[in-house]
């Protein structure tokens, strides 16, 4: 039997069923690093961009997907700013899905 409530997810026909993010960094060397794991829908052209925290482009990685298959990317950015309560330095990261020339 069930043990609680079913939930019922739709998975849009474009765009990302996943996305996780994991990041590091290097105190000894200053370089932060970025993980990414997702899964589109469709086929198509992914852009992910890293923006830093005064919202200057840092970084982008354009990678081919596939349909329900995982993709990976590794991004390194050789001079991080971290984190801290006194400094809350927070990077934004973006991803773009590009099929047949829209995103």
């Amino acid at each position: 039997g069930l043990h609680r409530m079913p939930e019922l997810v739709a998975e849009p026909l474009r765009g990302f069923s996943a996305l996780h993010a994991d990041t590091d960094y290097d105190p000894q060397t200053g370089e932060g690093a970025l993980h990414a794991t997702l899964r589109a829908a469709t086929d198509g052209e992914v852009v992910l961009r890293l923006a830093a925290p005064d919202g200057a482009g840092v970084l982008e990685q354009r990678l081919h997907c596939e349909a329900g298959r995982e993709t990976t990317c590794a991004l390194r950015l050789p001079e991080a700013a971290p984190w801290s309560p006194q400094a809350p330095n927070l990077y934004r990261l973006s991803a773009d899905l590009v099929e047949g020339g829209e995103t």
